[in-house]
């Protein structure tokens, strides 16, 4: 039996553009096992690949209708015929109207000959499936939602138990 923190958001996003593919899925099911990042683009001759490693819990913020979300990890990008370490941020807006979602994505890492490699990329005015971002601050349990603000017993049989206390999340299983 084990204790995982719960993650305070989750989210997901998908491009796919002609020369540039993103998929984020950020704490699945709101914990951060299962979490990914994979980019490619080919914009400009300086095509490359990136699949990211690991990555880190997100800070979320929600305000006005606006739900952000905000992670980095590292991961392996790949460029021409050379494969190197980089570090990510991710970021993503899932606003309240349609085409005012984004997504930003910044890399850094240093290339196998030594030089520095930075790149960043933003897209704004998205499509509202776009991006998704939504509160983990929330659980549902036989189709009814229990929040942190919610003190209630259930006295079920259940082989997974997900705790909100005390602005911590807990999963024990």
């Amino acid at each position: 039996m084990g204790i995982k923190k719960m993650c305070e958001c989750s989210g997901l996003a998908t491009l796919n553009e002609t020369d540039t593919q993103i998929f984020a899925n950020i704490c699945p099911s709101c914990f951060k096992e299962g979490s990914i990042v994979t980019f490619i683009t080919t914009f400009d001759t300086s095509g490359f690949s990136f699949s990211s490693n690991s990555v880190n819990r997100p800070e979320c913020l929600f305000s006005n209708g606006q739900s952000i979300l905000n992670t980095n990890g590292t991961g392996t990008l790949t460029r021409d015929d050379e494969t190197f370490p980089v570090t990510f941020t991710l970021n993503l807006v899932d606003g309240p109207e349609e085409n005012d979602d984004i997504i930003v994505i910044n890399f850094a890492g240093i290339d196998t000959t030594g030089q520095v490699f930075f790149s960043s990329f933003g897209f704004f005015g998205l499509e509202e499936e776009r991006v998704t971002v939504t509160s983990c601050n929330s659980i549902p349990i036989n189709n009814d939602l229990i929040s942190s603000r919610t003190n209630r017993n259930i006295g079920y049989g259940f082989k997974e138990i997900k705790i909100y206390s005390k602005g911590k999340s807990y999963h024990y299983n």
